[in-house]
């Protein structure tokens, strides 16, 4: 198989959301510096059970013209959905993961997340690409396994709101999906009751979030 990123500019401020360091699957953090000097990082991550205080997640020096490799589940291991929230002074990176997952010995997949929108009140994301939605229609609303597709939502702020994902599909009525988020808890709302086909996503509050869509394609089904 073949995963591929886009090329990107590099930033102080960058959020990257998706991943996961549960049992068989590792989350790597690439940081790329372009530049002629060095910067320093310092990443902060949130998940489903909020804001991780860790040690080590400061001062990491990416050197000019190089890259910088690390292992979220070095610092947090045993996470379902985190945020990264990756900030540089002296200098700008490039923020990547690189997600990987094995199901017990099985490779079962890469995937690449650059990242998303800063927090606001809005965030649209076009192009969602889903298939094989017929058995899709989660537990009770709560999406169980990474094999389902998944709107992850993030309020980083100290205030938790309502949350509304609109799925707007090319032709028909959008699916409306609300739920209650925690501040600085990350949250996946399903993407049931859908068909085939490609999707807008709009996920709104009131005060500012950051979202992202994992989709799952079956490598049988890929042309």
């Amino acid at each position: 198989g073949l995963a591929v990123a886009a090329c990107g500019e590099g930033s102080t401020d960058q959020w990257l959301v998706g991943g996961s360091t549960e049992v068989g699957r590792n989350t790597l953090i690439l940081l790329s510096n372009a530049l002629d000097v060095d910067a320093t990082a310092s990443l902060e991550v949130f998940g489903e059970r909020g804001i991780v205080d860790a040690p080590g997640m400061t001062g990491l020096v990416v050197k000019a013209r190089s890259q910088r490799i690390i292992s979220l589940a070095s610092f947090v291991p045993g996470l379902v959905e985190p945020v990264v929230h990756v900030t540089t002074t002296g200098g700008q990176v490039q923020a990547t993961l690189q997600q990987t997952v094995t199901r017990v010995v099985t490779p079962s997949g890469v995937d690449f997340v650059q990242p998303g929108g800063t927090p606001a009140l809005e965030q649209i994301i076009p192009g969602v690409a889903l298939s094989g939605m017929a058995n899709q229609e989660g537990e009770g609303g709560v999406v169980t396994n990474d094999l389902a597709p998944t709107i992850r939502v993030l309020i980083p702020g100290s205030t938790g709101a309502e949350v509304t994902a609109t799925v707007i599909p090319s032709t028909g009525e959008p699916v409306v999906v609300k739920a209650r988020a925690s501040a600085m808890h990350t949250l996946q709302l399903p993407l049931a009751g859908l068909t085939d086909g490609i999707y807008t996503v709009v996920v709104s509050a009131e005060v500012p979030l950051v979202a992202g869509v994992r989709t799952v394609q079956n490598s049988v089904d890929a042309p």
